[in-house]
């Protein structure tokens, strides 16, 4: 069960201009995903992912590399601690990129299409939905 979203745009858009960014955290199946919106650069990390044969086949190729690129903790742990392994790297930057191809391929891209469904459609309410009425608050500026 996933609880409801909350949007209150002007909060939203103080977030974005703040901080670049809305970040917030969905409770599914008794976990805590904590997401955050995706810069330019990482919407061009996801778009390598994305099907542009259809409209459908590009709908539905987006939201596991979107949810892989946008998760920043689970259960309150930052993603890049789930990876021993990647301690050692410097760049930010570079681990971001690199923890989110292992999520993609490890965990996002082999879940059932039910959860990767539901996930996606809340990341779509309370990230998605909030980051276009702050930019359309900034349009009517």
């Amino acid at each position: 069960m996933v609880e409801k979203a909350k949007i209150d745009p002007l909060e939203d858009l103080k977030k974005l201009l703040v901080d670049g960014s809305i970040t917030t955290e969905i409770l599914y199946q008794g976990h805590r995903y904590t997401f955050a919106s995706l810069s330019e650069e990482e919407e061009c990390w996801r778009d390598k992912y994305v099907a542009m044969e259809t409209p459908l086949a590009m709908a539905t190729s987006k939201r596991a590399p979107t949810l892989a690129i946008s998760l920043k903790e689970l259960d309150k742990i930052p993603v890049a601690d789930l990876f021993e392994d990647l301690k050692e790297i410097l760049s930010e930057r570079t681990k971001k990129f690199i923890v989110a191809e292992r999520l993609y391929e490890e965990t996002f891209s082999k879940m059932k299409r039910e959860h990767i469904s539901e996930l996606y459609r809340e990341y779509v309410l309370k990230i998605d939905k909030p980051v276009q009425e702050a930019v359309d608050q900034i349009k009517k500026s």
